[in-house]
């Protein structure tokens, strides 16, 4: 009797133990499963950050060459600019090599395109202004030298004449010297020293200002 409990006992303590395997065998295999998954996961996500880093060096790249067109670009057109008389001061060059500075530089330009038509009308009112003293100057000085007693204030007081037809005729009559005199300037143009530079007292020839100062507007 005592043999068979025994038995019994080693039959039960097996059959708990082949249970207990089962179970383990079961939770390894939900491990497997689960650690399966995992590795497809991890391939994917690795397939996902190798082509996000293809695509950054693909767009870091492509921004290079874009900054490298707009840099030659705004080369260009500062070097136009600067012909037009601006100086480099007037320019913002771009603090970083982006896309983002270099629109501001672009921006900059156009402000100062906004900006050409009335730099360009002040520079031919000055130069207009420049060559009109240095015209009468000539021309005064060509009296005074004959003269010294020669009065400038005709020229202050105007053509007196009682029409406008009348001061149109006499015009007319000195308009054949003062062509020949604006050619003597004109031949000239090519060495006259720039607006605002001091050059030649008053009184001098043509191929020279003859007044460094211009009057105020």
């Amino acid at each position: 009797m005592a043999c068979q409990d025994a038995a019994d006992k080693q039959e039960s303590l097996l059959a708990a133990q082949r249970v207990e395997l089962l179970e383990r065998a079961e939770r390894l295999a939900v491990r497997e499963t689960a650690m399966a998954q995992r590795e497809v996961d991890l391939a994917a996500a690795t397939a996902e950050l190798d082509a996000a880093r293809t695509r950054a060096g693909e767009l870091a790249r492509r921004e290079r060459e874009n900054c490298k067109m707009l840099e030659e670009i705004l080369r260009r057109q500062q070097g136009r600019l600067m012909e037009l008389s601006f100086s480099l001061e007037d320019f913002n060059p771009p603090l970083e090599r982006t896309v983002g500075h270099l629109a501001m530089a672009f921006d900059r330009h156009t402000d100062l395109l906004e900006r050409l038509p009335a730099r360009i009308t002040a520079r031919l009112n000055a130069e207009g202004r420049s060559v009109s003293i240095a015209t009468a100057e000539y021309v005064l000085a060509c009296y005074r030298s004959r003269d010294v007693g020669f009065p400038v204030e005709p020229a202050l007081e105007g053509i007196l004449r009682e029409t406008e037809e009348e001061a149109a005729a006499v015009k007319l009559e000195v308009n054949p010297a003062a062509r020949q005199v604006a050619q003597m300037f004109a031949a000239e143009e090519g060495e006259a020293p720039a607006p605002g530079e001091q050059a030649g007292a008053s009184g001098a020839s043509p191929e020279a200002s003859l007044s460094p100062e211009l009057p105020a507007e």
